[in-house]
């Protein structure tokens, strides 16, 4: 019953980031108006809706999922100082 838990919320986590993505893609004006001060806003969030695709799909490998997991835990602590600027 674990082990069927830690897949199912592996794999809502990861259709949770490729949704985010999408929504970056869908709605940039949104994203873009977080990144005051940059010069190309539009691309950051594009660079951001793929980076966030490219980690959902490593945390659905199991070979490369710790790796994917940290990468997410970097990303979000990122993303977070980012906004709080």
């Amino acid at each position: 019953m674990k082990r069927i838990l830690h897949i199912g919320s592996t794999y809502v986590f990861a259709l949770l980031f490729i949704a985010a993505g999408v929504f970056h893609v869908i709605e940039p004006s949104g994203f873009a108006r977080m990144m005051n001060g940059w010069s190309f806003p539009y691309v950051m969030v594009y660079a951001t809706a793929c980076l966030e695709w490219l980690l959902a799909v490593l945390l659905l490998l199991p070979n490369v999922r710790i790796t994917a997991a940290k990468g997410i835990a970097v990303y979000r602590k990122i993303g977070k100082r980012a906004k709080t600027q």
